[in-house]
């Protein structure tokens, strides 16, 4: 069992949200979504 990796998932929600902001604000560049919870791959399963 993986006990020592851990990720930020980024959920589907966060990930829309963060669509929207862009297209509203005409942002422009390269941009990371995330969440800011991390979780061990354990936690994740």
């Amino acid at each position: 069992m993986v006990v020592d990796q851990f990720r930020a998932p980024t959920y589907a929600e966060d990930l829309a949200l963060a669509c929207k902001i862009s297209m509203d604000t005409k942002a422009i560049g390269i941009f990371n979504v995330c969440s800011n919870e991390i979780l061990s791959m354990y936690q994740i399963a």
